[in-house]
């Protein structure tokens, strides 16, 4: 397939679709028509899904049925698994970007550093609860901790 037909799968370059190609064990050159048309809606699918992880409003926003991505997990249509597995892990890395964004700031709840630490090293940190702070007196704010942090 040459670079445009590439672009109109969502390839940049040609070097993008051979490592697509190698991952999923598909051959673009291959694709009939229909093929080329599920893929891309496929694409708008998993974009949305990478942003909010729900299945309908992927679906609604590419244009199709709930019952249709289904089937593609259900049979790995064009490598649908893994792909959905990659915008799985965008939306995790979002997120995770986003809460230590918000752990930063001097007002943000301690349970959100706590969901942090376990969420990066679960075998030291256990996620506490409000029950669990409610006798503790106060300790260190966030900003404290990871100024601590920061200054070792």
């Amino acid at each position: 397939m040459n670079i445009n037909e590439l672009k109109t799968l969502g390839f940049n370059s040609e070097n993008d679709a051979d490592a697509a190609e190698w991952a999923l064990g598909i051959r673009f050159s291959d694709f009939s028509s229909e093929d080329r048309r599920t893929w891309r809606l496929q694409e708008l699918c998993l974009k949305q899904y990478a942003l909010t992880p729900d299945y309908e409003r992927a679906a609604r926003r590419a244009g199709v049925t709930v019952g249709e991505v289904e089937a593609w997990e259900r049979h790995n249509v064009l490598g649908f698994v893994k792909r959905k597995e990659e915008a799985e892990l965008r939306f995790s890395d979002t997120i995770q970007v986003v809460l230590l964004e918000m752990a930063k700031k001097p007002d943000s709840p301690p349970l959100l550093l706590s969901w942090l630490l376990h969420m990066h090293m679960p075998e030291k940190f256990d996620v506490l609860t409000p029950e669990d702070m409610a006798d503790d007196p106060p300790g260190p704010t966030e900003a404290e901790i990871l100024q601590q942090v920061a200054e070792q």
